[in-house]
């Protein structure tokens, strides 16, 4: 996002170096969003070899007609280009300093450079397909300043350490030069030409690429060409190289390229600004809405209610409260400091946070890259600790983060070894021992030559939403969504645009969207309070998530109903698979995960000193978003404890046991190997119907083929008895289906510890 940074080297016949580069780059007056930086058809077969399992293949198979029916009605839109002669709002930066300032003025992009030495640019992202022919051009007029000194464009830009630039002096001489990987280069030395107008006279600079030829132009004349040499990335803008100032009238870039979009005819967006309790005269950027739309954070820029002696940003947080956002509130401390804060993502249970930078154990901030994440305690927000990463490192200036729903997969906005040009997304997993795989390039559907940047993966983890200068679009970065197609996370379907309503000749960053995906949150200028404001919309429906099913509910004490803190643990009871972790809201207990359609799970939570009775739920066709409740119990491990194991199952009628029944049975082999001297009762009951005999010999011989099985995996037979007490021990009624069920159980008793 370069068009929000001044950035200066010294004088291109030196060797450049960085002298300036800020931590979090400041925005454009008004650009419709602002991205946070922390300092520093052969699918198909893939699918079906991938995934083994029948009903995942008929998952899978879903998932793909449905990602067909929304290319089906992609509707690809010609632009043949861009230009702004500064009477709109594209997001050119805008502000003022003792070395640089910059200002969009009568129709005018007015910058300067104070400085004797060194060079300023003053970019943007912007797409041009480097593959392919194109024309830019820029009028420009130097209005002050020294005369041997170069002004002119800037190209095929990564970062201050890769661009090329093209210039030309109010005496009359041309040059083209750049770096590579911070290494000054030139491949056209200043040479004297006639036509180039004098001070305060126009020059209307070109570049041109025809085939494999690119040629440079100056008022309609061709000055020189050259073999085209690869871009490094998408960014142009302009170049001051002495102490001066320059007035650019228009900029302009000529290539027809196809938008894939939605059929816009379908879409009707309305931008409905959050109003005054959310947005004031100040920056309101970044926005994170919790999974269930009632709370939203978002960073608030220079604003005087900050942290005291922070110039930078802080987290403020709002509420929603029968409709209507309450007034927002600093989150305060130990998350605000004086550095730069902000909220990257927030767990469905919203007792964990993924937050920018890093901090020292007393909470002050700590000057080196990274990003930390932070939980809550009975007495508000712990100190948040580093993720550690493995085979961490960004070749760029540039870096943001998404948490999944299930707190095991981060998605990570980087420039590496292997990506493609600039900032390209890349995947990292959770590992056993809480730290972070390496980075695995998520493949080039989604990245590009541009950058890629604020990725935002949604509740049911197949729905990406990320920002590029990479594909066509409408100016700067763009919003796409894509589908995830795969396990490979490799794999995606082609990105969409999400249209005109959203995506501007601005920069356009940012979609955070609750589980329900009825609303996605943005940032936006247009009819903004004061500066950036947050707004939300109601997307088109092909453009929402998948559907998912939240379960929320309760933790507590089995005999005292007491709420406990807890941690969830949600898993695949086909593959025995854990799919995700949460927590319990330390004070009251509550939780909330979210389980995409398409299988059955079980889920429970833990605590020291506790047995969970676990519970599950089948969720194998897609649906519409439902919410659930289910309270979880926890049974004290103690003498005379009876624990019902709610998922064990058995053949109807037989004691042979259902492999969903493993995980369950092998959670009580591991509490019985941590806890040697506890012995156990097994018990087993049926429900009245059918012949009572049968159903005592029945309920006998599934508490043989339990104890058989911990013993099978090293839980010593005299540690177990059983008992099999048919249809005479009942808990429920056995007159409807529904209750009669919960009578058709396995439990244990504690009988010595």
């Amino acid at each position: 996002m370069l068009a929000s940074a001044n950035l200066y080297k010294s004088k291109p016949s030196l060797t450049g170096r960085l002298f300036i580069y800020p931590s979090v780059k400041i925005p454009a007056k008004k650009p419709d969003a602002f991205l946070i930086f922390l300092s520093e058809s052969t699918y198909l077969y893939k699918c079906f070899n991938f995934y083994k399992n029948p009903m995942k293949k008929a998952i899978i198979l879903f998932i793909l007609i449905l990602l067909y029916s929304l290319q089906t009605i992609a509707q690809p839109h010609t632009v043949e280009g861009f230009e702004d002669d500064f009477t709109g709002d594209a997001a050119w930066s805008e502000s003022e300093s003792e070395n640089s300032s910059c200002k969009i003025q009568d129709g005018q992009y007015i910058i300067e450079h104070k400085r004797s030495s060194m060079s300023w640019l003053f970019t943007k992202s912007l797409y041009i397909n480097p593959s392919k022919d194109f024309y830019i051009e820029a009028e420009m007029t130097q209005l002050t300043g020294t005369n041997d000194e170069g002004y002119g464009i800037v190209f095929g830009m990564s970062g201050i350490q890769n661009y090329y630039s093209f210039v030309v002096t109010s005496n009359g001489q041309y040059n083209l030069y750049g770096y590579k990987n911070d290494v000054f280069f030139s491949t056209q030395e200043y040479t004297k030409v006639k036509g180039i107008n004098k001070k305060k006279s126009a020059n209307v600079l070109g570049i041109k690429k025809t085939g494999q030829e690119i040629s440079f132009w100056v008022n309609g004349k061709r000055l020189f060409s050259q073999p085209y040499q690869p871009f490094f990335g998408l960014s142009i803008g302009f170049v001051l190289n002495g102490r001066m100032k320059v007035a650019v009238d228009y900029v302009q870039v000529k290539q027809a390229n196809t938008i894939n979009l939605i059929n816009q005819s379908s879409v009707h967006y309305t931008k409905e600004n959050l109003g005054t309790n959310v947005n004031s005269s100040y920056g309101e950027i970044g926005p994170v809405i919790t999974q269930d739309g009632k709370t939203l954070y978002i960073d608030r820029r220079n604003h005087p209610g900050n942290t005291p002696g922070n110039d930078n940003d802080d987290i403020w947080v709002t509420h929603d409260e029968n409709g209507n956002w309450a007034k927002t509130e600093n989150i305060g401390a130990p998350l605000n400091n004086t550095s730069h804060n902000f909220v990257l993502s927030i767990s469905p249970d919203e007792n964990t946070m993924l937050v920018g930078n890093l901090y020292n154990s007393d909470g002050t901030p700590i000057n080196a890259k990274g990003v930390s994440i932070t939980h809550r305690t009975p007495a508000g927000w712990s100190i948040p600790v580093k993720l550690e990463i493995e085979d961490y490192y960004n070749d760029g200036t540039q870096v943001s983060y998404n948490l999944s729903a299930n707190g095991k997969i981060l998605i990570l906005s980087l420039q590496r070894k292997d990506s493609n040009g600039e900032n390209d997304l890349y995947v990292s997993f959770l590992q056993k021992d809480a730290t972070w795989s390496r980075p695995v390039n998520m493949g080039r559907v989604v990245n590009t030559f541009g950058d890629e940047s604020t990725p935002y993966l949604a509740a049911d983890m197949v729905t990406l939403y990320f920002s590029t200068s990479g594909k066509p679009g409408y100016g700067d970065n763009d919003i796409f969504v894509s589908k995830r197609l795969d396990n490979s996370w490799t794999n995606w379907s082609e990105p969409i645009n999400l249209g005109p309503e959203i995506n501007t000749a601005a920069w356009d960053g940012y979609y955070s969207t609750p589980a329900n995906g009825e609303y996605g949150y943005i940032v936006s200028t247009h009819q903004s309070i004061g500066q950036e404001d947050i707004f939300r919309i109601k997307p088109a429906e092909e453009l929402k998530p998948e559907p998912v099913v939240v379960i929320y509910g309760k933790v507590s004490d089995k005999e005292t109903g007491k709420p406990l803190e807890a941690t969830i643990t949600y898993y695949n009871l086909t593959t025995n698979e854990e799919v995700g972790i949460a927590r319990t809201n330390p004070i009251d207990g509550s939780y909330r995960i979210i389980l995409p359609y398409g299988q059955t799970y079980g889920f429970h939570a833990d605590k020291t000193g506790y047995y969970s009775e676990r519970s599950s739920i089948e969720l194998p066709v897609v649906k519409t978003y439902t919410e659930i409740e289910r309270n979880l119990l926890l049974a004290p491990m103690k003498v005379g404890s009876t624990i019902a194991l709610n998922n064990v199952w058995f053949v109807q009628s037989k004691p042979v046991l259902l492999s969903d029944s493993y995980a369950e049975l092998d959670r009580l082999v591991q509490i019985l190997k941590d806890n040697p001297n506890i012995k156990i009762e097994i018990s087993g009951h049926t429900d009245n119907v059918g012949n009572p005999k049968q159903n005592q010999k029945l309920s006998e011989d599934r508490v043989i083929t339990i104890k058989n099985y911990l013993i099978a995996h090293g839980i010593a037979a005299n540690r177990l008895t059983g008992k099999g007490y048919g249809s005479s021990r009942p808990i429920a009624s056995n007159d409807k289906e529904e209750t009669r069920r919960l009578n058709r159980r396995v439990e244990f008793k504690i009988v010595s510890m």
